[in-house]
């Protein structure tokens, strides 16, 4: 009986450690399958903070712009209408004192006022050496997009 049951715990045993052996392989893929996406995860978090941070400026300059617009007089807020009419027109201080019955020093001032506040005009020089004042698209966006 003794040799019996020698034979018969080294069985045992054996499918004991032949069971473990088994179990720590699975854990070991497991391990492996976990590390690789932690890895994509890790890889990720520059796009994702990317685009967080790309969202919190595109905020703030919704922020600013809606603040500039909140400072503006009627008058200016009149001029910047006529440049959100449309995206690509340009405009001469003759142009706009025409539309509004101004002078065109009237309206070179109230330009340089709505510049000062934080409304970004862009402007080309004519030959003639006049300024065409226009939006440039990001800002003729962010003006159309806020508040006032």
């Amino acid at each position: 009986m003794g040799f019996e049951s020698d034979n018969n715990r080294d069985e045992l045993l054996r499918r004991a450690f032949l069971k473990i052996r088994k179990e720590n392989q699975e854990l070991t893929e497991k391990i492996l399958h976990i590390e690789k996406r932690l890895q994509l995860i890790e890889q990720q978090k520059p796009v994702d903070a990317s685009i967080f941070n790309e969202r919190k400026s595109e905020n703030n300059l919704i922020k600013k712009v809606e603040d500039a617009k909140s400072n503006l007089t009627v008058s200016e807020k009149e001029i910047l209408h006529i440049f959100t009419v449309s995206k690509n027109k340009k405009y001469t201080y003759g142009d706009l004192a025409s539309q509004l019955s101004k002078s065109n020093n009237t309206i070179k001032s109230q330009i340089q006022s709505i510049i000062k506040k934080g409304i970004q005009l862009s402007f080309i020089q004519l030959e003639n050496n006049q300024r065409a004042y226009y939006l440039e698209s990001e800002m003729f966006d962010l003006i159309v997009k806020t508040k006032n």
